[in-house]
């Protein structure tokens, strides 16, 4: 009886198996490049005053979050959908005391169609009433947080996931405005400095440092060449150079109308 082996098999499952590797790396690398991220200008931003109730900033070049002072900024969506992620950004200008930590604490308001040139302390207090907030350190029971972060310093940017919030915005009214204040100190925050913290407006820093809402997507919008987004502006107001949200090389006026125009996608 022959003892002589003959030629081993291959195991069958290997290259099943490579396979399968090769095409989860695929779908993988698919999903991760499939995944864009959209940064957006407000429309609108303005901040109002409690002991300047009829007054309004619209104009001013910067927003502010105090015991007296809320600002209001709000995003147009139309241009991203299936959010992942999202987070809203400041750039701090003015703080006081280095060291010191002022809580800012972002919540949505309701009402998206509001003038930023004529709103007032008195004429949003339905929508912003002055209530005890909970610390962000130990939560807070208003159905309109969104979220929450804390300033430190001036000449930097703070940021806040403000995730859940803008989602359902995109999935609803396509608009969202954050309400942006900073808590009156309690027993869960140290700070003795009242100093306004002040933040760039889109009057001042534009796409440079004014407001920014970074948003994190999979779904298909209408992105303009060079990685820029236009939050839905309608073609029939581009002449107003308040509504254009510029990218860099656009410049204002007609040069601003024309590159818009050009990239609306």
């Amino acid at each position: 009886m022959s003892t002589e082996k003959g030629p081993r098999m291959k195991n069958p499952t290997i290259p099943y198996l490579s396979a399968m590797v090769l095409l989860a790396a695929v779908l993988l690398h698919a999903e991760e490049t499939s995944l864009r991220t959209a940064t957006l200008y407000p429309e609108a931003d303005t901040y109002i005053q409690a002991n300047l109730p009829d007054a309004n900033f619209g104009s001013a070049s910067f927003l502010s979050a105090a015991s007296a002072r809320e600002s209001l900024i709000r995003f147009d969506l139309s241009s991203v959908s299936q959010v992942v992620s999202a987070k809203i950004r400041l750039y701090v200008s003015q703080f006081g005391t280095a060291g010191n930590t002022r809580p800012i604490v972002f919540r949505t308001i309701r009402d998206i169609a509001w003038d930023e040139m004529k709103e007032t302390r008195n004429s949003m207090t339905h929508e912003v009433p002055f209530v005890t907030v909970q610390s962000p350190w130990v939560g807070t029971s208003d159905p309109q947080f969104a979220g929450w972060t804390l300033a430190t310093n001036a000449n930097v940017w703070i940021e806040a996931d403000v995730t859940e919030a803008v989602r359902l915005a995109a999935q609803g009214a396509g608009k969202i405005t954050f309400h942006a204040f900073s808590p009156a100190p309690d027993n869960n925050m140290v700070y003795t400095d009242y100093t306004p913290v002040t933040f760039h407006s889109r009057e001042r820093g534009g796409t440079e440092t004014g407001p920014q809402l970074v948003v994190e997507c999979a779904g298909d919008g209408n992105e303009a060449k060079g990685g820029i987004f236009y939050d839905g502006i309608p073609a029939d107001d581009v002449s107003l150079e308040a509504t254009i949200r510029r990218g860099p090389g656009h410049g204002t006026g007609d040069g601003a109308k024309s590159g818009l125009l050009a990239n609306r996608g």
